[in-house]
């Protein structure tokens, strides 16, 4: 009778720490999002006055633009789609090691191929990686886009970074 006594104390005291280890390990705080990485916040505007759609960010890693993967990722946040202005807000959480940026976006050439009812080719993404010094402070970016023909050759997609700070 004393030994099944004191088993079962051991047996409460054991439950009793693990549920005590499980309880602290899921309340514990994750690890602060801006140790590793730094927000970076665009606006982002066409040359033919519609939306851009689909923005993507490079950090120049390789792939191909507006294709998700270790290349080009789509950005975490954008502003919605408003058809009465031309420039579009978004927000993207990158590596605060980065040293490079760039962006791709869809800019249709006119309100009849956003619809569908006229289409261009997709074009090709021509644009450029612009430096950025690692560091974790917020970055705010401006970039004006295009999709344009290129006489004699295809359709070229650019994105060109007009005025970047940091704070």
């Amino acid at each position: 009778m004393i030994a099944t006594g004191r088993l079962r104390r051991i047996t409460a005291t054991l439950g009793l720490l693990a549920t005590t280890t499980v309880a602290a390990v899921s309340v514990a705080p994750p690890p602060a999002l801006a140790d590793g990485t730094r927000i970076v916040s665009g606006s982002t505007t066409c040359t033919s006055g519609i939306p851009p759609v689909g923005p993507y960010v490079s950090l120049g890693v390789g792939g191909w633009p507006g294709s998700p993967g270790s290349g080009w990722l789509p950005v975490d946040t954008v502003s919605p789609f408003d058809p009465s202005s031309s420039t579009r807000l978004w927000t993207k959480a990158i590596p605060a090691t980065a040293t490079t940026i760039a962006l791709d976006v869809r800019c249709y050439q006119s309100w009849s191929e956003y619809y569908g009812y006229v289409f261009f080719p997709e074009g090709t993404w021509q644009g450029s990686y612009h430096s950025l010094t690692p560091g974790t402070s917020a970055v705010s970016s401006t970039w004006s886009c295009a999709r344009q023909p290129v006489a004699p050759g295809p359709w070229v997609r650019t994105c060109n970074l007009t005025s970047m700070s940091t704070g």
